[in-house]
């Protein structure tokens, strides 16, 4: 009796782009957004598998693509940030763009960036829909500094100075390990931002991970016989979470598990950030991308393997076989090694819209177990992980 694989099943793939893909947004069940490393992005029609639009966004590969509110809003290279309205540009402003780092969205009227005047620090811009206005209210924050300051304001606290500071740090980070921070100037650059709830979470060069709250102060409306004074106070970041168990690999990839921040790095180690944390090592280095489903992690590996439930899937490339090479010197080692020609992953994404709990298939299963077709098409919409490569194709897969 043979068991249904429960790998990754192939349902359609996307090609249009010339260029690797470097960023997938599903929007819907129907609609995604796919960009790439020349700075074309295209609107996806899933029902009919082709372009509903497409434009010229920028000159460089996109590092971001955002949804806010009827906007889309996009991240590059070129070293600008671009808002638009389908394919009409909207607004623009200049930014800090790294070779991986990612922008992001904060309570849906914050967009954190990379600094301008350093690229291992953070602005923070506060954003107005109408009409479309950015202002930047945390100039250049070095978190390093930030970090150093706090655990100083805790060794004061535990020295009965009364500082009220509050950071969680994981297990293996104790506040009185100086050997973790000695030596150290700094993080290094910013390598990837993730927003949870209400930490945003920044993972740098360094391979360490921090976690940081955005407090809003609310305006204080001051009265007098004759005036009323409005004051506004700037926002500021504070500190919530530091771990350093991926000192010292780049961080590359982080993700939502259930709240959970999960992490992983250009080595073999991904990080669950629970209570106490829990590491898990894969076979293959560098974790381009991880994406959480029914709580279960899919991991894409940047030689292009994807596993799941312990499953792994990839593209290999065309090979040529049969042929005698006469500049051959026998060394089947050497040829072994020039064969290992998979399609290079460089972005991926797992889009939940409809049926994204199984609730309908759960309702079927007490009448009678419903067929593989059943399920992958029922899902083939509503639950698909999308992955991107470097010959400009997009894949959809099924995730059972």
């Amino acid at each position: 009796m043979s068991s249904i694989s429960s790998a990754p099943q192939q349902q359609f793939s996307l090609r249009y782009h010339k260029a690797s893909i470097s960023y997938i947004l599903p929007i819907s069940s129907r609609y995604i957004y796919s960009a790439d490393q020349s700075g074309l992005v295209i609107k996806w029609d899933l029902q009919i598998r082709r372009p509903k639009l497409q434009w010229q966004a920028h000159k460089d590969s996109i590092l971001t693509i955002l949804q806010w509110h009827q906007y889309i809003v996009t991240h590059s290279r070129d070293s600008t940030i671009k808002v638009w309205l389908e394919d009409i540009l909207q607004f623009e402003m200049p930014v800090n763009a790294l070779n991986y780092t990612n922008i992001v969205l904060y309570r849906d009227n914050y967009l954190i960036t990379p600094a301008t005047l350093d690229s291992n620090n953070v602005d923070v811009y506060k954003l107005k829909q109408h009409p479309i206005e950015v202002s930047r209210v945390i100039a250049n924050i070095s978190i390093f500094e930030l970090v150093n300051k706090t655990r100083t304001n805790m060794h004061a606290n535990k020295a009965g100075d009364g500082v009220d500071i509050n950071v969680k740090y994981a297990d293996e980070f104790a506040i009185d390990d100086k050997d973790n921070m000695q030596g150290r100037q700094d993080f290094g650059i910013i390598m990837k931002m993730l927003v949870i709830d209400m930490t945003i979470y920044i993972g740098f060069e360094s391979g360490d991970i921090v976690g940081l709250h955005l407090e809003v102060p609310e305006s204080k409306l001051t009265r007098g016989s004759n005036s009323t004074l409005l004051i506004n106070r700037e926002p500021r970041l504070k500190l919530e979470y530091q771990n350093t168990l991926l000192v010292p690999n780049p961080v590359i990839s982080l993700a939502n598990l259930n709240g959970l921040l999960v992490s992983g790095s250009t080595g073999t180690k991904v990080v669950i950030h629970s209570d106490p944390t829990r590491t898990v090592k894969f076979h293959l280095s560098g974790i381009h991308s991880i994406q959480t489903y029914q709580d279960r992690l899919v991991i894409g590996f940047w030689d292009g393997a994807i596993e799941y439930k312990g499953e792994i899937i990839q593209r290999p490339l065309p090979q040529i076989k049969g042929g005698l090479d006469i500049n051959s010197n026998g060394d089947d080692e050497n040829e072994e090694e020039n064969l290992k020609s998979n399609v290079k992953l460089t972005s991926m994404t797992l889009s939940s819209f409809g049926n994204s709990s199984g609730s309908d298939t759960a309702k079927v299963q007490h009448v009678r177990k419903p067929k593989y077709s059943e399920m992958v098409k029922a899902k083939s919409m509503s639950d698909a992980l999308f992955a991107g490569y470097e010959d400009g194709t997009i894949m959809g897969y099924a995730l059972i």
